[in-house]
Formats: C-alpha cells, sequence, structure tokens
C-alpha cells in the first residue's frame, strides 16, 4: 500500500492543522514539530484500487503520532452533528468506514472537499460552520456552494523533524 505523510489544512484558516486532542479530531494551530498533526495517507488495500462514484481513488489517514485512523461513520452527538471518530487500524479488516476520497474540483489554490467513500456528499467539515482553534473536525452532508470551513488541503511533509 502505497503511503505519504502530509498535514491536513482548512481553508477558512491556512494556520490550523487537523490533529487528535483528548481521543477528537480537532483544529489547532500548525506545529511542524507535532507528530498529532500529521497524517500518513494511505492509498488502496491488499493490492486493490477503490474509487468512489467519481473514480476518484480511496485512501485511509492515518495519524502518526497514535496510529488511529480517521472514521467515518453515521454517530450524531446529541446536537445533530457528527464527530469524526477514530479507529483502530491494522489490527483487523480494514472497513469501507475508514476510506475517504478528495473530490476532482479545485475550490482554488489546491483546496478540496475530503468525502468519505462510502456516501460522497458525505464530507470533512469544521462543525457549526467554525474553522478556529478547538473546532471538531466532523461530518457534513455537502451542498453547492460549499464554505471554506469544509475546503481541505493536504500538503506533503518534506522532512520528518
Amino acid at each position: 500500500m502505497a503511503q505519504e505523510l502530509v498535514w491536513i489544512f482548512c481553508k477558512g484558516d491556512t494556520n490550523l492543522n487537523v490533529a487528535i486532542r483528548d481521543n477528537k479530531i480537532v483544529l489547532v494551530r500548525a506545529d511542524p514539530n507535532d507528530e498529532t498533526q500529521q497524517w500518513l495517507k494511505h492509498d488502496g488495500t491488499a493490492g486493490r484500487v477503490l474509487s468512489d462514484d467519481e473514480d476518484q481513488m480511496a485512501f485511509v489517514l492515518q495519524n502518526k503520532a497514535t496510529g488511529h485512523v480517521m472514521v467515518n461513520k453515521d454517530a450524531p452527538r446529541a446536537d445533530g452533528n457528527i464527530e469524526v471518530q477514530l479507529g483502530v487500524y491494522g489490527l483487523g479488516p480494514v472497513r469501507v468506514s475508514m476510506f475517504w476520497t478528495e473530490e476532482i474540483k479545485d475550490h482554488g489554490d489546491g483546496y478540496r472537499r475530503i468525502r468519505a467513500l462510502r456516501d460522497i456528499s458525505m464530507t470533512l467539515d469544521g462543525l457549526f460552520g467554525n474553522v478556529k482553534e478547538g473546532t471538531v473536525v466532523g461530518i457534513y452532508r455537502s451542498t453547492e456552494p460549499v464554505g471554506a470551513n469544509g475546503l481541505w488541503k493536504m500538503k506533503k511533509v518534506e522532512h520528518n523533524i
């Protein structure tokens, strides 16, 4: 399985990265020394190529520091929002809820929606439209036009600090 190490930035504030804090996936101030902000992007699985309804290749996002993966399950909170959950990778079957895709459309400067493989209308989002430090990253049923809180760029980590 091919993999690369990436940071995930939100277009709403490019000084924020996706990270794990207290067993939640949240936006935090960018820090190149913080491995909880670095994600291994695993393409495909076991020699098979998975793709979405628009033929975009599927991938798994695994946190470098914790080893957890982002999981897209329909598990609404009390307020009705769906948080991205953490899962375990490599100790059993790879579930479809662990797979994501990037949409083809570029919304400027390489920012795209990151979508659940099983339903590409379900996309990563800063919950409540927020893009600030501590915002929980969730899943939202995306429509057009998309806000800056629902656009993401994965930038390759050029060196390991």
